[in-house]
């Protein structure tokens, strides 16, 4: 009987985001047993189904596995008979030639003998040679075989010239043919190989045999047998040859008139074999057993069957008709031999239609049926997974919003302080307003760097961070990043070590960004190493990398917060204080677009933090030092007449009054026509336009000013719009030079001092449209 084993699943305990999920957990869980359920009733059915059509099947099964054995049987016997027709017609042939029959006649007769069955694969003609014929026997033979000889095997499996004995039984003639002076590995007839000259007498069995077959008149047979029964198997079938015309009535005649027997061999494997593909190949096991005339079996030949497969064998072998075993007997001139068939797992002769199509049907609907429960089941278990990955991907935005709220209102919180005090004292003194002065510019470049961060994090995420690479000097790089702490490290009085590479460190990548990479570590170790700390810089060569290590010696970093210290992240990140890690993710991610990577190492709270920077390091006969134009010291642009378009009245008024306190004369207006009026009158060298205008935007402003100049005019974008693709878009509108807010003084005085001095009036010429060759 069929079993069916089930495993149960095991419901999740755990607490879901709200009541719906739990309701579908539920569900869920009671989704293993509903399969189960119909595993169960779905293959019961079947299988009831099935037991009740096959019990009208049975007889008419075990009916037809009869006749098949009996369609085996009778094929066998007449391969038999075939062999022993055969045999007997090539005896008669050599008794009324007197043993004289040329290879030629042999030939024409053994051919067809061998056609009617393809289990016959060889006839020979064996003459009884005398010992004293032999010489004579030999040398007749050689007008035939030129290399004709009687040999017989050694121990060592060679063939050599048979000794002398009494009487020989070589093998003359053969069909088909072999070649002499081939050397087989045992004795030929056991593979189906034959020799002309070899001699039988040499063979124990065979010998026994065809003395049988030369006293009783009948014929004999001799088989091999082999170690493994499912190997194949050779009969050899020896008829004797008399003289014609001679009395056989006793012994001694028999053995006076004997001159050889006409050998014909049978191999088991083909003669099983077609009988069996005749009865349409059924799913037997057949074992072929001959029986001596003592009556002992004698296991000769196994042939398994072929088994049905997957799902119909396991059926059969549970629900099929019960077949049992037939053995029958075939006596062919004496010879006894017993066929035993017995059905293999999965026998399947011809069965109804019926039962099969109702037990496949039943167990298709079953399988359908716990299918689409499973489906089910897995589609709820993936809508919850998704549900919580949104739950949680929601409450990390609103946690990381607030927390960005809150790193936005940390700059501003001081700058609105500083307003309020300069408002409320009505004499401010100079160290009020030098106080006020640093506190805001603190606070704004603050705000700017956290800007600037999440900007180029977006854009990194998003693929659009394009770096301008050029051979760099990691200690210039490092010299710059320097600069941009130096007075957070002065005003909490830390302590800041570099020790300089033994060797220029010169690698692939973007200045400004691997300065940006450095700087963030370094803002980072300020942060965290806290007043009076201490601060290391180390720069050097490891094999083929560029390292840079910036290392504090201030809160350290929890072991349970490190392998996410790259994240972006609500939660606390290092000892004590908290924070999104915009500055580490940034460094992280800009280090890998270079090719490198960026590692963090604590021992934990208060043991402080290394970062560790490695870049594939440049070869100095490789790469040449980049020459960087430096302004001298104090140099200041000259004064230019500038136009600043900008809606924003607080923006414009603030702007305008910096460009005049560095020397030059300046107009602003809010729109893009009033700056076409205004440059018409004004005629200004150099003109600032905001984007993002009321009405006619800044790039149309610009393509305007450019189909109306006559002078020699530089146009600057200054906006909020700082990724690539609007670099590109200010460039094509006829924009020279792009500045994303705020735009720091000594970017706008670097700016302005690179511009070509002013036209002379005997009349030099600018480039045209103003642009920058």
């Amino acid at each position: 009987m069929t079993r069916f084993r089930t495993r149960q699943g095991h419901a999740s305990a755990k607490p879901r985001l709200w009541a719906r999920g739990a309701h579908r957990d539920r569900i869920a869980g009671r989704t293993y047993p509903a399969v189960v359920l119909a595993v169960i009733l779905g293959g019961s059915l079947s299988v009831l189904a099935y037991r009740g059509l096959e019990l009208w099947e049975r007889d008419r099964v075990d009916l037809a596995f009869r006749e098949v054995v009996g369609e085996v049987t009778s094929e066998v016997d007449h391969c038999f008979q075939h062999q022993l027709d055969g045999a007997r017609s090539l005896a008669v042939l050599h008794g009324a030639a007197l043993g004289r029959v040329t290879a030629a006649e042999f030939t024409r007769l053994a051919q067809p003998l061998l056609s009617g069955c393809e289990a016959l694969v060889a006839l020979h003609w064996i003459p009884r040679v005398s010992g004293p014929e032999r010489a004579v026997f030999e040398a007749r033979a050689r007008r035939e075989y030129p290399q004709y000889g009687i040999h017989v095997l050694d121990d060592a499996g060679r063939l050599v010239p048979a000794p002398s004995r009494e009487e020989y039984f070589p093998v003359l003639h053969d069909e088909p043919p072999a070649h002499a002076g081939t050397q087989p590995p045992v004795f030929p007839l056991i593979h189906g190989w034959h020799l002309s000259g070899f001699d039988l007498a040499s063979l124990q069995r065979e010998l026994e045999a065809i003395e049988q077959a030369r006293d009783t008149g009948r014929p004999a047979f001799a088989a091999h047998q082999v170690e493994d029964p499912r190997r194949p198997v050779f009969e050899v079938l020896f008829y004797p040859v008399y003289r014609r015309g001679v009395s056989t009535e006793d012994l001694a005649s028999r053995r006076r008139h004997f001159v050889g027997v006409v050998a014909g061999v049978s191999r088991w494997s083909d003669l099983v074999d077609a009988a069996l593909r005749k009865a349409g190949d059924p799913g037997l096991d057949v074992s072929v057993y001959e029986t001596s005339p003592a009556g002992e079996r004698e296991l000769l030949y196994f042939r398994p069957g072929g088994q049905a497969p997957g799902v119909v064998a396991l059926a059969r072998s549970g629900l099929g008709p019960a077949v049992p075993t037939v053995e029958n007997v075939i006596d062919t001139a004496g010879h006894t031999l017993s066929f035993s068939f017995v059905p293999v797992l999965g026998y399947t002769l011809r069965p109804g239609w019926l039962p099969s199509a109702a037990l496949g049907g039943g167990l298709l609907v079953t399988l359908l049926v716990a299918c689409y429960l499973h489906v089910q089941r897995a589609r709820r278990q993936q809508s919850e997974a998704v549900a919580r990955q949104l739950a949680e991907a929601d409450r990390r935005k609103d946690a990381f919003l607030a927390m960005l709220a809150h790193e936005l209102r940390n700059p501003l919180a001081p700058i609105g302080n500083a307003v309020q005090v300069l408002k409320r004292q009505p004499r401010l003194s100079p160290a009020t307003v030098a106080w006020a002065q640093a506190l805001i510019e603190r606070q704004v470049n603050q705000l700017t760097r956290l800007i600037d961060d999440l900007l180029d994090v977006g854009r990194i995420a998003r693929g659009q961070l394009t770096l301008q690479k050029e051979r760099v000097d990691l200690t210039d790089v490092v010299a710059r990043a320097l600069e941009t702490v130096q007075h957070l490290v002065e005003s909490r009085h830390q302590v800041l070590s570099v020790a300089p590479p033994a060797e220029p460190l010169l690698v692939e990548g973007d200045r400004a960004r691997l300065v940006q990479v450095v700087g963030n570590l370094l803002h980072n170790a300020v942060k965290y190493a806290g007043d009076g700390g201490r601060i290391e810089v180390g720069l050097g060569r490891e094999g083929a990398d560029a390292v840079v290590r910036v290392r504090d010696y201030g809160a350290g970093i929890p072991p349970e917060v490190l392998p996410r210290i790259f994240d972006l992240s609500d939660e606390q990140r290092r000892s004590g204080a908290g924070g999104m890690g915009l500055g580490l993710n940034l460094a992280h991610k800009l280090a890998a677009l270079h090719g490198g990577r960026l590692t963090a190492a604590s021992g934990g709270p208060g043991e402080g933090a290394k970062f560790t920077v490695r870049l594939p390091v440049l070869e100095e006969r490789d790469a040449a030092r980049a020459a960087v134009p430096v302004t001298a010291a104090g140099a200041r642009p000259a004064a230019r007449r500038i136009l600043v378009v900008e809606d924003e009245r607080d923006v414009a008024e603030s702007f305008r009054m910096l460009l005049e306190l560095l020397g030059h004369e300046v107009r602003a207006v809010p729109d893009g026509p009033a700056a076409l009026e205004a440059a018409r009158i004004f005629v200004p060298e150099v003109v600032f336009i905001d984007i993002g205008l009321p009405g006619m935007d800044g790039y149309e402003v610009a393509r305007r000013l450019r189909a109306q100049q006559r002078e020699p005019l530089f146009l600057c974008a200054l906006t909020g719009f700082g990724q690539a693709r609007d670099r590109e878009r200010a460039r094509d509108a006829g924009f020279d030079e792009h500045l994303t807010k705020p735009a720091s003084v000594d970017a706008l005085e670097k700016l302005l001092a690179a511009l070509p001095a002013r036209p002379s009036a005997s009349g030099g010429h600018a480039p045209p449209h103003g642009r920058r060759q």
